[in-house]
């Protein structure tokens, strides 16, 4: 019903959008304020880094990529709620495509390394930046194919879903039949010559 509605489809995302912002925005600030405050108690010599700048550069990418990664699942969200058959496949899709995704390779680049020679030849920095790289990267894909997706596909998916797609569709398939039955007709009534 609500694409009957005379609204562009970006304003019913872009609602969305707003809607999921003013839920999570608050926790988001409370959880990525915590998260810095403890970042810069770690920077003195005598905090928990020890002087130690990989672990500290960890901290910073964690913060980063908690910004990143939630504008990007709310992207997925949107799509995969709309595409998905259920919200526990449109919550797993999500997660997993965003968030669970470069973790898993970046795993599987840590065994590749364990069998070429021992992950103790690969320094942590190494493995911590194709990490952030890896998940950086996967955030900007992901709100860019969902974003794509929505502007060509939003209104057929829907349709799609709700079962309405395939309805519309035999209407449209029963209406050039009827069209074509009734051209054959008016050209054999022409060809008979009662017209």
């Amino acid at each position: 019903m609500l694409l009957c509605c005379p609204l562009e489809e970006r304003s019913i995302w872009q609602s969305w959008l707003i809607g999921l912002k003013r839920t999570y925005l608050f926790p988001l600030l409370v959880l990525g304020i915590a998260e810095l405050v403890l970042y810069l108690a770690g920077l003195d010599d005598t905090g928990w880094w020890r002087g130690e700048g990989v672990w500290s550069a960890a901290f910073a990418a964690g913060l980063v990529l908690l910004i990143t990664d939630s504008y990007a699942v709310s992207w997925m969200g949107i799509w995969q709620g709309v595409s998905s058959r259920n919200s526990t496949r449109a919550c797993l899709n999500s997660m997993g495509q965003v968030l669970f995704a470069p973790g898993a390779v970046t795993f599987a680049l840590l065994g590749l390394a364990g069998l070429l020679g021992g992950p103790s030849n690969i320094p942590f920095g190494v493995l911590l930046a194709a990490w952030f790289v890896l998940s950086l990267a996967t955030d900007l894909a992901a709100c860019g194919y969902v974003m794509l997706k929505l502007n060509e596909e939003f209104r057929t998916v829907i349709a799609d879903a709700t079962g309405s797609g395939g309805k519309l569709r035999s209407w449209r398939a029963e209406r050039r039949t009827r069209k074509r039955v009734a051209a054959r007709l008016r050209f054999a009534k022409v060809q008979s010559g009662r017209w």
